[in-house]
């Protein structure tokens, strides 16, 4: 049973949360321990239980499911080992990085395939235009931290632009959530 509000129930709500935590990384660092304000890895399970919710609206969603599971699970390595100072910033450390930052940025390309598919076989308005070009922006940001590294580019405006960015992605996701909602009230 799928939980309501208002008669609405609760389905891209979690996957909405769950990019936040995706997308917005804030680590704190203490000596040689990186920890994640936000680990990406909840974000992962929020996406898939959203996923698991909207399933019967795209098949790409159900599709999702297993690479949203491995992409989690990698994640939480990956966290695992930012926090006892594992991954380091040499090669392995850059490339498990690019690896993350790429199949965060598949899941979200995934979802907003899912949206689209809805939008065209129910000819329904849900912004996916908007939403897919703010994913590009995205896409093109999530590098910034690698920019930081080889140009000489204040790591606080990076943060900054990186951080407005994230926003605005998930300003346009709510706004594509609210379409949904307004087309498939009971859904």
């Amino acid at each position: 049973m799928i939980k309501t509000i208002s008669g609405r129930r609760i389905k891209i709500n979690k996957i909405f949360i769950g990019m936040a935590f995706v997308f917005f990384n804030f680590n704190l660092v203490v000596g040689y321990w990186n920890v994640g304000l936000f680990p990406s890895f909840i974000g992962y399970f929020f996406i898939l239980k959203g996923l698991t919710e909207l399933s019967g609206l795209s098949i790409r969603f159900y599709k999702m499911t297993p690479l949203v599971l491995i992409v989690g699970a990698f994640s939480a390595a990956m966290y695992a080992m930012e926090l006892v100072g594992g991954l380091g910033s040499g090669a392995v450390g850059h490339i498990l990085m690019l690896t993350s930052i790429n199949l965060s940025l598949y899941v979200s390309y995934s979802f907003i395939m899912g949206l689209q598919d809805i939008e065209t076989h129910r000819k329904q308005d849900l912004n996916v235009a908007q939403l897919f070009f703010a994913w590009k922006v995205l896409a093109v940001a999530s590098f910034l931290p690698f920019v930081v590294r080889i140009a000489p580019v204040p790591e606080v405006l990076a943060i900054l632009v990186g951080f407005s960015i994230g926003g605005y992605f998930l300003f346009v996701l709510d706004k594509s959530r609210r379409l949904l909602y307004l087309h498939n009230p009971v859904e």
